[in-house]
């Protein structure tokens, strides 16, 4: 998980548009919402900022049609599991999750469905083999962003899949810009950035697909500081499965330096603090 430090975010470490590549057909954005809509609050709750809970966490909710006789042992009672984790998810202000592939997501949605806003409004069916066939058609990539709409409202939201990849599940990344007002007081933001990696480096498939999720961060930043101005009171927080592969020794430091100055790495930093290796902390070999 990355965290950036938005006073000491350097423009001049983003892509240039002339070094961008054609935006990827699958790629949706949600507008701006009106700020209306924002809720009102007393200078007294804006004078006191509070914690936000974040949860990114694999879901592993893949339908049997793309697992082999031998995964579906290891990928069972996803209703039980999804309802779980919808309850555990409704604990917490922002939620980021992967491979949220349609099976089973009614019973997990429904858990969530009074108390937080999903960043993509996609119609939920009964049937789970409806739902695995909508989200492919759509091109989430199986990630599932939202957030607690009492608090922390969603201003904009844009996903993409790479265009790079293994598989042919639609990998990609997708971001949601929050007004965090409530909670950290006025003109506060964050921007949850969520994304699923490849399995392997074969092929160079998650080197590429870094690069790829950099620009995509770097297009980001702009269209917001168009919107909002300003990165002084902005949070931002890179997370998801990257799918660590032991053998590409360069894909921590691609992250980070593609990031530019003043990022963390949360991952890393607990990691240091346990006396325990990036390469064990990240899964790696």
């Amino acid at each position: 998980m990355m965290e950036h430090r938005p006073h000491e975010f350097d423009p001049a470490t983003l892509p240039n548009k002339e070094q961008q590549t054609p935006k990827s057909p699958r790629m949706e954005k949600r507008s701006l919402r009106a700020r209306s809509k924002i809720p009102t609050v007393d200078q007294s709750v804006l004078d006191k900022p509070k914690c936000i809970k974040i949860l990114s966490l694999n879901c592993y909710l893949v339908s049997d049609l793309a697992l082999s006789a031998h995964e579906r042992q290891f990928c069972c009672d996803k209703q039980e599991r999804a309802q779980k984790i919808g309850k555990f998810a409704a604990q917490h202000d922002v939620i980021a999750l992967q491979e949220v592939w349609g099976d089973s997501l009614w019973p997990l949605e429904r858990e969530l469905i009074e108390s937080h806003e999903r960043a993509f409004n996609t119609y939920t069916y009964s049937s789970s083999l409806l739902n695995v066939a909508s989200l492919w058609w759509k091109g989430t990539g199986g990630l599932w962003l939202g957030a607690q709409r009492s608090v922390l409202p969603i201003l904009t939201a844009r996903r993409v899949q790479f265009k790079h990849s293994q598989t042919r599940s639609g990998k990609g990344s997708s971001y949601m810009l929050l007004d965090a007002k409530v909670m950290w007081g006025e003109e506060s933001y964050l921007l949850m950035i969520d994304t699923h990696l490849d399995p392997t480096n074969e092929g160079h498939s998650q080197e590429i697909q870094l690069r790829e999720l950099v620009q995509f961060i770097g297009e980001a930043l702009r269209e917001i500081r168009s919107v909002i101005g300003s990165f002084n009171k902005v949070a931002i927080l890179l997370c998801g499965d990257f799918n660590i592969d032991g053998k590409f020794k360069g894909q921590h430091e691609l992250i980070t330096t593609g990031l530019g100055n003043g990022v963390r790495d949360l991952g890393l930093e607990w990691a240091t603090s346990q006396n325990q290796s990036l390469e064990t902390t990240y899964g790696g070999n």
